[in-house]
């Protein structure tokens, strides 16, 4: 065991010395893991607000492109429905010469000499203005 006369010399330097130097150091190493904790306190709330403000970035972008589909598939729409009524218009046209180019054809073949060659005065007036 420690004899009492070690004890008796150590103690005074222990009292003295190594005593506030334990305090001293055991309120270093708190003020240490405190501020640990507080800077992975704040680390989190750091990737906290990065994740949030990707998000809110993403979704505003996924918003504009939904807008912009959106607008696209109306233009696309717009435009099939404007060919649809292009191609009646055309084929109701083609329909209209072709049944004019029958009536003429049958103008011609009445008129006499229907297999003359050449304008006469009849077939001359056939010809459209």
């Amino acid at each position: 065991m420690i004899p009492a006369w070690l004890m008796k010399a150590v103690a005074p330097v222990f009292s003295k010395v190594f005593l506030p130097f334990l305090i001293f150091a055991v309120l270093v190493l708190a003020g240490f893991y405190s501020f640990d904790k507080g800077m992975e306190k704040i680390a989190t709330m750091i990737s906290d607000a990065r994740r949030a403000a990707a998000n809110e970035r993403d979704n505003h972008w996924t918003a504009q492109i939904e807008k912009s589909n959106a607008m696209q598939a109306r233009r696309e729409t717009t435009q099939a429905v404007e060919a649809m009524r292009i191609s009646a218009e055309a084929s109701q046209t083609i329909a209209n010469q072709r049944a004019r180019l029958l009536t003429l054809e049958k103008a011609n073949a009445a008129l006499p000499n229907g297999t003359a060659v050449g304008l006469d005065s009849g077939r001359v007036q056939l010809l459209p203005d």
